[in-house]
């Protein structure tokens, strides 16, 4: 029930022409706040209880979801955002409404709706906006887009699954290009379950059962090649593996060497638990702004180089950068907790304060548990 911005138009003929807002009741029956009208001369005008609407008034219009449809099916009117849909095209085909967030690396971000073509492009209408913390006065079509927005959209289904898949938005509710294919279930936990349990008991090594599971799965028409190509994160991919090589290349440089050297000469004959703590810490704090998996490789290097100059079980290190890197509570720039964020209506700050005590809580867990498992 987040509150939306949009703009409707007065059409010729509509019921609210010739009335004031009081008389529309757009306030008392659907809970909706009209914000600045604009008149086809260019003039602004103030909402007021007498200000009496006229055919091509444009107004600027804050409320529910539920409450601006209804609004759009019930009277005559216009949803303006320099994309001339008519009704018959928001009710022909298979086209959708649906709510979508933007997180990061989507091509929407600092872009104005008027300059996207969404319409002619994908037949997608923006219908509102919802901005975290803020009121919108500019007119929607000229809004620069950023990151935590949620748009209310409606388009043909199978674009806008499309555009998800493209990482344009993420729609927050399920919008399938098709059925799931329940006939494979079976076929599917079978294959799960036999790649799990060939690598339990040593009968292969667990990338050799992980290939043969994909292999099966391809064959047994559980997942066409396609599909999988379409749903591999190739950017996640880049990002670790160019994270990979400069951690290798820490460690042919003696970087990693050079600076396990200088921890140990700090840290000299002081408790390992001490330098556990450290490098939890030190993966904690990388891995708000990087991702998890970056954050691991870029100290995992030193801390190994770390334990076997201090021979200590280098296995314990290992596993506490692993948690650590998992532990991104403390701010909302995780794609995760950027959609709490933003439907929650939360402030950077609240992150800190609980995530900060979460982290704790973790911490906590994991210096009492890592060195019992895996012994110093």
């Amino acid at each position: 029930m987040r509150p939306y911005l949009t703009e409707i138009q007065i059409l010729d003929g509509s019921p609210l022409s010739g009335k004031t807002l009081a008389e529309t009741s757009l306030g008392h029956d659907l809970d909706l706040t009209v914000i600045r009208i604009t008149r086809e001369e260019g003039n602004l005008i103030i909402p007021q209880v007498g200000t009496r609407l006229q055919d091509g008034d444009t107004l600027l219009v804050e409320g529910h979801r539920d409450n601006l449809i209804k609004l759009k099916s019930t009277a005559q009117i216009g949803i303006e955002n320099n994309t001339h849909l008519s009704d018959i095209d928001l009710q022909a085909g298979d086209a959708r409404l649906a709510e979508v967030i933007l997180l990061p690396r989507s091509p929407l971000i600092g872009r104005r709706l008027d300059g996207l073509g969404l319409r002619d492009r994908y037949g997608i209408q923006v219908l509102a906006i919802n901005r975290h913390e803020e009121t919108l006065h500019r007119k929607i079509s000229q809004v620069t887009l950023r990151l935590g927005d949620v748009l209310l959209i409606q388009g043909p289904r199978l674009s806008l699954a499309a555009l998800e898949r493209n990482n344009t938005f993420r729609i927050l509710g399920t919008v399938e290009d098709k059925s799931p294919n329940l006939k494979r279930a079976r076929t599917a936990l079978v294959i799960i379950v036999g790649v799990i349990l060939l690598s339990a008991v040593n009968l292969v090594s667990l990338p050799v059962a992980v290939l043969l599971g994909a292999f099966l799965a391809f064959l047994t028409g559980c997942i066409t090649p396609q599909e999988a190509y379409n749903d591999v994160e190739w950017k996640a991919l880049i990002l670790i593996g160019s994270m990979l090589a400069f951690g290798t290349a820490m460690e042919h440089t003696g970087t990693a060497r050079f600076l396990a050297d200088g921890i140990v000469q700090l840290v000299g004959d002081a408790n390992p638990l001490w330098l556990l703590s450290g490098f939890f810490v030190l993966t904690v704090l990388l891995t708000q702004p990087m991702s998890n998996q970056a954050a691991a490789v870029v100290v995992f290097p030193v801390a190994i180089q770390t334990a076997l100059q201090l021979g200590l079980n280098p296995r314990t290190f290992a596993m506490m950068i692993a948690l650590a890197a998992s532990t991104s509570y403390i701010t909302p720039l995780e794609p995760a907790c950027l959609i709490v964020y933003g439907l929650g209506r939360y402030r950077f700050l609240d992150f800190i304060r609980v995530g900060s005590l979460l982290t704790l809580f973790v911490f906590l867990v994991v210096i009492l548990l890592v060195p019992r498992l895996w012994p110093l």
